[in-house]
């Protein structure tokens, strides 16, 4: 069982949460769970419906997580490669 009875998910969903209707959301959780590539879809997926006329933001608890290399990488899990 999980979190106030609610049956526990393999990768997490960000869907779950903006029912809420909250006016700010935090995500936590255990390492690779999904929650950054469910964010960074569900922040892709408004870009492109709204004709990219709307903005998303990502906010990291470490500096280096966002500069050099890293940060050139962070939307890398969402594009196909061949």
């Amino acid at each position: 069982m999980g979190i106030f009875g609610a049956k526990p998910q393999k990768f997490y969903d960000i869907h779950e949460l903006l029912k809420t209707q909250a006016h700010y959301y935090i995500s936590m959780g255990g390492r690779s769970a999904g929650k950054s590539y469910s964010s960074y879809c569900f922040m892709l997926e408004k870009i492109v419906e709204s004709n990219y006329k709307c903005q998303g933001i990502i906010i990291r608890r470490w500096e280096k997580d966002i500069v050099g290399k890293r940060a050139s990488q962070i939307f890398d899990a969402l594009v196909y490669k061949s």
